[in-house]
């Protein structure tokens, strides 16, 4: 494709991503502190125009929460937020935080709506996803035949079916074990916490999981010999979920910051413009992203869940990761409008038509249009 055309497909992905109706929207942040209401005025485009840029802060070797371990593949890119809505927990708060041991967490960046922070390279592991690290990649044959690319997944008497045949997959059990004197949850032979009930006893316990109990996000499912493959699964006792394993291994995670005072629009459109850049860097695409929900069933980024946000972030990363396999160094994408914002993200009510003008420019081409 040449440059022609390249800044023509882009012209494209940008008039689609206009968003033809904004307004003002009050979103509800949930933070371990307090939970509070902000209001954000809209955005012009699913595209962030502002540039893409990354500060280094990395977790210094040696540290806890750096184990060091390299990923032999990444697989994923997993979303959180941070849970914190003090007005003092944004991205640097939270970068300091985990550069100085993170309490035993760690995570690759902290997003927020003023800077984005590295903290762990990205072929090194980190503790963000709740699934532990002693499950390695591999696959489990369901024995059920593909016939579509996305199954339907339920659980019906201890099984797998899909598409309404029975696997032979039996779903995750809890099983409570004995370690040093002390009774732990185990499921499929890893340990979890603590058991703090002193009437449960070791052994296996009746779940009677249902298709509810999946993680909303689903199960990973792969087609391998013409036949649907799972990937190791588990179930979270302390958020009662069968969930995916791998996450810690073999994805790269972010936090996003939902800090008093900050606007969550402009948060949630940098970390789409760097899980874009994260996509194309690790030769991944848009499925590998996924919410922290899918790899623990705890309900995080919650913030942008409750607000049933996650569906138009993820239209987000997907405009941002074809514009970025378009762009060379030489092309540049400028937004004109006389509406305070940042990037296209509003900050001030509008209660009228707004129009923005859109520039694609090389050396030797000027692209210009409006959008309304």
């Amino acid at each position: 494709m040449n440059k022609i055309e390249r800044i023509k497909k882009i012209k494209e992905l940008l008039i689609k991503g206009n968003n033809l109706k904004i307004g003002s929207r009050t979103f509800k942040a949930f933070g371990y502190q307090f939970n509070y209401y902000t209001k954000c005025f809209g955005d012009l485009n699913a595209y962030y125009f502002n540039d893409y840029e990354v500060t280094e802060m990395l977790v210094p070797n040696g540290l806890d929460n750096r184990p060091g371990i390299i990923k032999d593949k990444t697989l994923y890119v997993c979303v959180h937020d941070t849970a914190s809505a003090a007005e003092s927990a944004g991205a640097l708060a939270h970068a300091k935080y985990v550069t100085n041991g993170g309490g035993g967490t760690s995570w690759h960046y902290s997003c927020g709506d003023d800077m984005i922070y590295h903290h762990i390279p990205d072929n090194e592991v980190a503790y963000h996803a709740g699934d532990g690290t002693k499950v390695s990649y591999h696959t489990i044959d369901t024995n059920v035949l593909a016939t579509t690319k996305v199954p339907c997944i339920e659980i019906i008497d201890g099984y797998f079916y899909l598409n309404g045949n029975k696997s032979s997959v039996e779903v995750p059990d809890l099983t409570v074990v004995k370690v040093d004197d002390e009774l732990y949850y185990s499921s499929c032979g890893v340990i979890q916490g603590k058991v703090k009930d002193h009437s449960i006893k070791e052994g296996k316990q009746q779940l009677n999981l249902t298709t509810l109990d999946i993680n909303d996000a689903g199960i990973n499912t792969l087609i391998i010999d013409g036949n649907y493959h799972f990937t190791p699964v588990y179930y979270n006792k302390s958020y009662g979920f069968v969930a995916n394993r791998l996450g810690n291994l073999y994805s790269i995670g972010i936090e996003t910051m939902v800090n008093k005072g900050s606007n969550l629009l402009v948060t949630w459109h940098k970390c789409a413009k760097l899980v874009a850049h994260l996509l194309k860097d690790n030769n991944l695409c848009v499925d590998a992203v996924k919410p922290h929900h899918y790899f623990s069933g705890k309900p995080c980024p919650m913030t942008m869940r409750y607000n049933k946000m996650w569906n138009y972030f993820m239209s987000m990363v997907e405009i941002e990761f074809e514009v970025l396999k378009l762009l060379t160094s030489d092309i540049k994408i400028t937004l004109n409008t006389n509406k305070k914002n940042n990037g296209g993200v509003l900050l001030e009510e509008v209660d009228n038509l707004v129009s923005y003008e859109v520039i694609i420019e090389s050396c030797e081409i000027v692209e210009k249009f409006t959008l309304n």
